[in-house]
């Protein structure tokens, strides 16, 4: 899935989903300086058969995503803000 920052960068995000379950807490994977989201696959693997979602992105600047440069937290972090605020604006169907 794709998630448009407010920079105008598309970011490229995964959502791993427990299957059966009408509600589960998410937890967001946050990759390293130099990474991106195919960190979280060791975190999946732990958290779904305990019913907890995982989703990963790639920041701007990082993996698929569009962007040429990190800015080592700065917009990072504002990225951030966009996924979360879009989580929670999820409705379960």
């Amino acid at each position: 899935m794709i998630i448009n920052n407010n920079r105008g960068h598309d970011l490229e995000c995964s959502l791993y989903e427990p299957q059966g379950c009408e509600s589960y807490p998410v937890v967001i994977y946050l990759h390293g300086n130099c990474g991106n989201r195919r960190e979280a696959f060791k975190v999946v693997e732990h958290l779904l058969p305990h019913n907890i979602a995982v989703f990963c992105f790639d920041f701007a600047g990082t993996g698929n995503s569009d962007g040429e440069f990190i800015s080592l937290g700065w917009y990072e972090a504002l990225d951030l803000i966009i996924i979360i605020n879009k989580i929670c604006s999820w409705e379960k169907v």
